[in-house]
C-alpha cells in the first residue's frame, strides 16, 4: 500500500470509499449508523465510528441487545503477514472445540483472522492479511475461530460467543471486508449435516465447484482441500437475521422487501405444491431473504429452540 493510496482514501468522501476495497482504507474513519435494539416496531438506531489502522480494527462494535464489544488487537507475530489474494474474500467459520476462549488463541498453531468467545472479539491478523486456519484456502478466506463445539444437528454458540460473532460479522459485511455475511453460498445444502462422513477430503460440498467464485459464508466443512466438518449444522438462517438486526439500514424499505420475497416463496409453494427452490438471484437480498425465511418455515414446521443462554 503506497502512501498516496492511504492519503486519498482519508480525503474521499465516505460513499466512495466505502465502494473502495475496504481492507486498503487505511487510518479513514467511517460512521456507521447499526440498529441499536429492540423490536422492528421500536427500533432505534445508533452512530457508531469505528477505525481500520493499518488493517487493525479500533473502535467498540455494536452488537445484539445494544451491546458493544471492543475489539482486542493481539498480533500473531510468530507468523509472517502475507496479503490476501483478493480484497474482499469469502468469510469461513470454524469452532474452537473448547469452552472459553481465555487466551487460548496466542498458542492456536492454526490461527484465523479472528476470534470470539468470552463475550470478546479478537483480532490475530490485519484484515488484509491471510489467516492460517485451512489446509489450502487461507489466502482466499476471512476466518473466525467460534468458541463452541460442532454439531451435525441445527446448532447455534453460546451467548458469550454468538453475540460478538454476530457483531464481528455485521461490521465485516457493512465495511465490505467480505463478500457477504448474510447468505450462504447456495440454499441446496441443509442446515444439519448430511452424507456422512463429513470429515473427508471428498466430501459432496467441497466438490459443488462454488468456492471460491460464489459468495456466501462458507463453514470449514465446505473448503476444497480440507478435511474438517466444523461448524458442522450451524443455524445460518438464524444467525443471518441476528446479523441484519444490528445493521438496521432503511428499515421500511428492508421489511417490503422481506415481505414481498416471502410472499412470493409462499404463492410459488401453494402453486406448484413442492419447494420452489433458491430465490431468483435478480431480486434484492432482502427479497432473498424473505424467501429463504418462507422456504425454511415451509420445509421446516418444527420451531428451533436456540442452544445457549
Amino acid at each position: 500500500m503506497t502512501d498516496s493510496w492511504a492519503a486519498e482514501c482519508a480525503s474521499t468522501s465516505i460513499n466512495t470509499v466505502r465502494e473502495r476495497s475496504e481492507a486498503d482504507t487505511t487510518d479513514a474513519t467511517i460512521p456507521f449508523f447499526f440498529n441499536g435494539g429492540g423490536s422492528q416496531d421500536s427500533v432505534w438506531r445508533r452512530r457508531v465510528t469505528v477505525r481500520v489502522r493499518d488493517g487493525w480494527i479500533h473502535g467498540e462494535l455494536p452488537g445484539p441487545e445494544g451491546r458493544t464489544y471492543q475489539v482486542e488487537r493481539a498480533p500473531r507475530d510468530d507468523f509472517t503477514f502475507v496479503r490476501l489474494a483478493i480484497p474482499r474474500p469469502n468469510l469461513v467459520l470454524h469452532t474452537t472445540q473448547a469452552p472459553d476462549l481465555k487466551e487460548r488463541y496466542k498458542t492456536w498453531d492454526f490461527p484465523p483472522q479472528f476470534g470470539v468467545g468470552d463475550h470478546r472479539i479478537v483480532q490475530l491478523f490485519p484484515v488484509w492479511a491471510q489467516g492460517k486456519a485451512s489446509k489450502a484456502q487461507d489466502e482466499r478466506a476471512m476466518q473466525i475461530e467460534i468458541t463452541g463445539f460442532s454439531k451435525t444437528a441445527r446448532w447455534l454458540p453460546f451467548r458469550h460467543a454468538l453475540q460478538p460473532l454476530v457483531a464481528l460479522v455485521a461490521f465485516l459485511h457493512e465495511r465490505k471486508l467480505i463478500k457477504t455475511g448474510l447468505s450462504r453460498p447456495t440454499d441446496d445444502w441443509p442446515i444439519a449435516v448430511d452424507h456422512l462422513p463429513a470429515a473427508v477430503f471428498d466430501y459432496y460440498r467441497r466438490k459443488a465447484g462454488l468456492w471460491p467464485d460464489v459468495a456466501g459464508v462458507y463453514g470449514h466443512i465446505e473448503l476444497p482441500g480440507d478435511d474438517h466438518w466444523d461448524p458442522g449444522g450451524f443455524d445460518y438462517p438464524e444467525f443471518f437475521g441476528m446479523v441484519r438486526d444490528v445493521l438496521g439500514g432503511d428499515e421500511d424499505m428492508r421489511v417490503d422487501e422481506l415481505i414481498k420475497g416471502n410472499q412470493a416463496y409462499r404463492e410459488k409453494f401453494k402453486t406448484k405444491g413442492e419447494d420452489a427452490g433458491p430465490p431468483p438471484q435478480d431480486k434484492s437480498d432482502d427479497f432473498k431473504e424473505g424467501w429463504r425465511q418462507a422456504r425454511f418455515a415451509a420445509n421446516n414446521p418444527q420451531p428451533f429452540q436456540p442452544e445457549g443462554s
